[in-house]
């Protein structure tokens, strides 16, 4: 239930934002309209369906140690 609700909102968000948006005749701004619901629709279904996503925290520490360590070896 809690997934048709969301899609509901987000046909409504299209519904009343996009003839505004189609008004300007701007091809970024549509772009970055439909890229960021998107996203967003993408965090709600996932938050919604209950599925563990890693920290964020996790994936940068990934990247960044074995620069910290490369940097770190140098000055020291």
């Amino acid at each position: 239930m809690k997934i048709i609700i969301i899609l509901f909102v987000a046909a409504m968000i299209i519904f009343i934002e996009y003839p505004t948006i189609k008004q300007k005749n701007i091809k970024s701004d549509k772009v970055s309209f439909f890229m960021f619901l998107i996203i967003g629709i993408g965090i709600n279904l996932i938050a919604n369906i209950n599925i563990k996503v890693p920290s964020l925290i996790k994936w940068l520490k990934i990247v960044y140690q074995p620069i910290s360590q490369l940097v770190a070896s140098w000055l020291s």
